[in-house]
């Protein structure tokens, strides 16, 4: 679930409103495949935010996703934590991968996670705006989990283009 097919980092802008407050977002959409291990230093050290994106119907995209965790891990060593979530997409597919497994092993690296179809637009503004809502209760803490405040109504600000790449895992900042 990527926002570009190729092999450049995809910025976008995006306004979110919550609890009434029209909060500004930048999407920086990164191709985890990529082996750019001083980038994802720098990378990782500055984000507020991680998406980490599997392909339900993929083995190996989650075996990616142990990786992305681990780098997430150490390189956001700071003492707040960015928020992060495990994101499985194209649950319009046939499934790959248990379940039950990915849910396991979000909740051993405390991590929510959410399946999506971002062919059938299902879940993803509840993606967003779960990450969104919990960035600004906690300051980047990961820790918020009341959405009883998010309004995911059309507000008239820009929209993120959401599309696939196949066999693909990528990792969404929000910073």
């Amino acid at each position: 679930m990527c926002l570009s097919h190729d092999n450049r980092t995809t910025v976008m802008q995006y306004v979110a409103q919550v609890n009434g407050e029209r909060i500004p977002v930048q999407i920086s959409d990164t191709d985890a495949d990529r082996n750019y291990e001083g980038y994802s230093i720098n990378y990782y050290a500055t984000m507020d935010a991680t998406i980490i994106i599997y392909d339900i119907s993929n083995q190996e995209s989650l075996e990616n996703v142990t990786d992305i965790c681990e780098r997430w891990e150490i390189y956001s060593s700071r003492k707040t934590k960015p928020v992060a979530i495990l994101v499985g997409n194209k649950s319009d597919m046939k499934r790959e991968i248990n379940k039950e497994d990915v849910e396991i092993f979000a909740e051993k690296k405390h991590i929510p996670h959410i399946e999506t179809s971002a062919k059938l637009n299902e879940n993803v503004t509840d993606m967003f705006m779960s990450v969104i809502k919990r960035l600004t209760e906690n300051g980047g803490d990961g820790t918020g989990d009341n959405d009883d405040d998010v309004d995911d109504s059309d507000d008239g600000g820009d929209t993120v283009p959401i599309t696939s790449k196949k066999n693909s895992t990528c990792s969404c900042v929000i910073s």
